[in-house]
């Protein structure tokens, strides 16, 4: 049996790096729902080669690298079209294609249709805009009255005697000098 020739457009089949950015790619469109095993690798393969010829004008970049920015790249690009339609491309648009995606089932209901070169169904682009999260009204401020918390009959006495120390200056001079000589009775009974 003969080796398949490699094509220019792809990396050698024996380097380690790239089969490595090759598996996270896979794994990265795994995690995006992609099921079936041809689309998988027609996609994986076409991300891997579009990083490889991406490779030669940024030769210090990790083959991984490369092809997960090309992975992110396609997803982000493909959701530009699904979604925004000639909209500028965000960090924002990927996250909410991504979310879209997720409550769209869109691998799962269109699996060829995901990242498919062409113009996706009218069907999915309307149903995964639905599924865009939309900003709720602005938030109001309201005023909460404190609780009353019922602590018991002790803590009602130590109020009432709280609030009578408050009143009655003399009262609290009183409460002072008693707290003192407790001091000093403690002081002398430890060290007599």
């Amino acid at each position: 049996m003969s080796a398949l020739p490699r094509s220019p457009d792809s990396p050698p089949r024996t380097d380690p790096a790239w089969n490595e950015a090759h598996e996270r790619v896979e794994s990265y469109l795994r995690a995006h729902h992609i099921e079936r095993p041809i689309v998988l690798s027609e996609l994986t393969n076409a991300i891997i080669s579009t990083a490889w010829r991406q490779a030669g004008a940024a030769p210090a970049e990790a083959p991984v690298t490369l092809a997960l920015r090309e992975a992110d790249r396609t997803i982000t690009d493909w959701f530009g079209r699904v979604l925004a339609r000639g909209a500028v491309h965000s960090r924002r648009l990927s996250v909410r294609g991504r979310l879209a995606l997720a409550l769209a089932d869109a691998p799962g209901r269109w699996p060829d249709a995901f990242l498919a070169p062409v113009d996706p169904p009218r069907e999915l682009s309307d149903t995964m805009r639905a599924a865009f999260l939309r900003a709720g009204p602005p938030p109001q401020l309201y005023k909460m009255a404190a609780p009353t918390i019922p602590l018991g009959r002790v803590a009602r006495l130590i109020d009432l005697g709280w609030d009578a120390i408050v009143r009655w200056p003399a009262l609290r001079r009183g409460g002072q000098l008693l707290f003192a000589a407790a001091l000093v009775a403690l002081v002398f009974f430890a060290f007599r």
